[in-house]
């Protein structure tokens, strides 16, 4: 991750491992024999990150703001414009965006009805990885949940392989 960070010019030595270290806090990677693997929750946040603010995760729109933040600092531009400018645009993506629901983010898939209880049957992604969900959160019962088992992949989950 180091290489890459410094393949795109992004952040300086001193950063890369709080870099890091917060992927870590935030479980959004594994550290397995020094190598660094995204999780199931790494994975979403950075297709909710890539699908809607795309700008901002963009390897150039990082170094390029690293660059005027770095000018700002030797006193060669200001930093008032260049935060407003930033600013501006950013909150006006946040606008648009807060509507999202969570289960887009979540990339949640209806199913069908459970046959037994009647209730909707949908596959999700949450923090530990794919699971079913029998119910909603606003029923009265608790909706139940099952971890995908085995081979299951998320997108070949239908109600005759829950």
């Amino acid at each position: 991750m180091v290489k890459a960070l410094e393949e795109y010019d992004i952040g300086r030595p001193s950063t890369y491992a709080s870099i890091i270290q917060t992927l870590l806090n935030r479980e959004y990677v594994l550290s397995e024999q020094r190598r660094l693997f995204p999780t199931t929750m790494g994975k979403i946040v950075n297709l909710f990150l890539t699908k809607h603010f795309a700008r901002y995760v963009d390897y150039d729109f990082t170094a390029n703001l690293e660059d005027d933040l770095d000018a700002v600092s030797r006193g060669e531009k200001d930093w008032l414009p260049l935060m407003q400018s930033f600013w501006d645009t950013f909150s006006q993506n946040i606008e648009e965006k807060k509507d999202v629901s969570r289960e887009e983010v979540m990339q949640a898939r209806e199913l069908g009805i459970d046959p037994k209880s009647g209730k909707p049957v949908s596959v999700r992604y949450g923090r530990y990885g794919p699971f079913v969900q029998i119910g909603t959160k606003d029923d009265e019962e608790k909706p139940l949940f099952a971890s995908l088992i085995g081979d299951m992949k998320f997108d070949e989950v239908d109600l005759e392989r829950p």
